[in-house]
């Protein structure tokens, strides 16, 4: 399929580095931004792009989708999924998205036809809840950071928090049970199941400010590997303690099962958690990267921390040639505050390497944005 002859996305080139990105111009709503780096914001079938849908000053966003077949071109919102966290996940085959709200998971699948416009859209299906025993009263102030599904499909796993507690467990998508397996007194986040163990997972220790108090916490070690069976829970760089010998941020999992970070300073490393052996992959300052699931192309954003004295690029690695290609060159900040829909471009990869998404604000507005691989390699 050709975005250049889709009826909904326009292309933009950059006026520096001449690269054509493809922008989604038909609109359900005045925002539109991909998902967060960690999850493909494109099915698995590579058919439908998934973005969210944001209605300022309404903090809150919502779900939507558009079909990437410029033969068959439909966009559908569903105003009924708005969440609590930047935390959808499509689902593996492809029909849709889970979501989370109020301690609660939430299935969304697509129409049967989406393109059909008198087919209605279906109503969001609840997956499970969090034991209200669990969250006992309190306040529940996340269910997930961000959803992910075990190698094997069968659980979704979710790092929640409630009062001054933080607590992981696992929902299994088929019969809707909870299960509980650790609890922390400090802030632990991001987690995410690994993509060929079925029982592994990363979370990261994360800095925090005691909503009460407002006392500052900082992390000892950031990234942590972890098992649902309990008996793991160890720091994945011991030698490396707090942010002042290094900064692995931004961290996720590479398709072969390694884990890759960002060190804002010097750029993408990536380590083999058996030998620990570790791999510089990109160096030069950066804050959000990707990869394709052969490791070859690599996109990165830098920085949209600096936004509105800077202005923000996204760029692509070829690794194979060691190639660098701008995609944006001078992204201006965006026209409502950052933190109000966490925007940042946060480029992604398609599951099948074909495509990398991001946000730009190269329009003035907050939009979605596709590049086909293939135009890099031409």
């Amino acid at each position: 399929m050709s975005l250049g002859n889709h009826p909904y996305f326009e292309p933009w080139r950059d006026p520096e580095s001449g690269t054509t990105s493809y922008i989604l111009t038909r609109r359900v709503a005045p925002l539109q931004k991909n998902f967060y780096f960690t999850h493909s914001s494109i099915s698995a079938d590579e058919r439908v792009c998934w973005f969210y849908a944001g209605f300022p000053p309404n903090r809150q966003m919502t779900l939507a989708a558009v079909g990437l077949d410029p033969e068959n071109p439909w966009i559908r919102h569903f105003p009924a999924t708005g969440f609590d966290s930047v935390n959808t996940l499509l689902s593996p085959d492809s029909r849709g998205a889970f979501f989370t709200t109020s301690g609660e998971v939430w299935f969304q699948a697509l129409p049967g036809n989406p393109s059909d416009s008198s087919e209605p859209t279906p109503q969001p299906t609840l997956v499970g809840r969090i034991p209200e025993k669990l969250i006992d009263g309190r306040v529940l102030i996340r269910t997930a950071t961000h959803l992910t599904i075990s190698a094997d499909g069968q659980n979704l796993l979710l790092d929640s928090r409630a009062g001054h507690e933080w607590f992981v467990g696992v929902l299994t998508v088929e019969t809707g049970e909870y299960r509980h397996f650790r609890t922390f007194a400090r802030e632990y986040n991001h987690a995410q199941f690994s993509p060929i163990d079925p029982e592994l997972f990363l979370i990261s220790q994360d800095h925090f400010r005691d909503p009460v108090s407002g006392r500052w916490y900082d992390y000892e070690h950031r990234i942590w590997l972890a098992s649902t069976c309990g008996n793991r829970f160890e720091p994945l760089c011991p030698d490396e303690l707090n942010r002042k010998n290094a900064l692995p941020c931004h961290e996720w999992w590479l398709a072969d099962g390694r884990v890759a970070w960002v060190d804002y300073d010097r750029g993408v490393f990536a380590m083999d958690i058996r030998t620990r052996k570790r791999e510089h992959i990109w160096n030069q300052p950066l804050c959000h990267a990707h990869a394709d699931p052969t490791g070859r192309w690599w996109c990165a954003d830098q920085n949209p921390y600096d936004w509105p004295e800077k202005l923000c690029q996204v760029m692509a690695m070829d690794r194979k040639t060691d190639r660098r290609i701008t995609i944006a060159s001078a992204l201006p900040a965006p026209p409502v505050p950052r933190g109000w829909y966490h925007i940042d471009p946060h480029p992604q990869f398609s599951p099948r390497g074909s495509l990398i998404i991001y946000t730009t604000t190269a329009r003035g507005m907050v939009d979605l944005a596709l590049v086909p691989i293939s135009e890099l390699s031409s």
